[in-house]
């Protein structure tokens, strides 16, 4: 069985000569680039390489993350608009209302009478507030992740209800 695995930083571009990776971290936890933390680099392709960091340089929404392995630029670009992962194990709890983006992936979305909507494909950060990717079949909705428009969220039973704002989604589809 393969590891179960989280997204904690999307890769954007490589840095310098030396293998180092600009990344966006995706975790309220900013411990999990830390020197000597395990991370799980993953490429495009989906190929995964075991990484120690060596360094990390920067704050806030841009990282520039160093592993003890990865000592070339060519190395690096082979990770370039891939993901930076830990093992599910590893994860923290969250407060009340806060979610994994991958716990939302492939969580079904229904209205509150009991209507499929789609299934959650993606996260879009705005700045303002996330949006949910629901897609069924040629289908796209997106979904602002605000209390107006989600009534609520079940982890556990990979179910999102939601709210009856017009316009929310199509007459059609509801």
């Amino acid at each position: 069985m393969e590891l179960a695995l989280v997204v904690i930083g999307k890769i954007i571009r490589s840095h310098g000569l030396k293998g180092a990776l600009k990344v966006v971290p995706l975790t309220d936890f900013p411990d999990r680039f830390e020197p000597r933390k395990r991370i799980i680099l993953e490429s495009p392709e989906g190929r995964r390489m075991d990484c120690t960091v060596a360094s990390v340089q920067g704050g806030g929404n841009r990282l520039i993350v160093t592993c003890e392995e990865m000592t070339t630029v060519d190395e690096a670009l082979a990770f370039v608009h891939g993901w930076v992962k830990i093992p599910e194990t590893e994860k923290k709890p969250l407060p009340e209302g806060r979610y994994y983006q991958s716990d939302l992936i492939g969580t079904d979305v229904f209205t509150e009478n009991g209507k499929r909507v789609g299934r959650v494909e993606d996260l879009l950060e705005t700045g303002g507030n996330d949006v949910l990717i629901v897609r069924d079949g040629d289908r796209e909705h997106l979904i602002p992740v605000i209390s107006q428009a989600i009534r609520s969220v079940d982890i556990a039973s990979k179910k999102i209800i939601l709210n009856p704002m017009e316009g929310l989604v199509e007459d059609d589809a509801v």
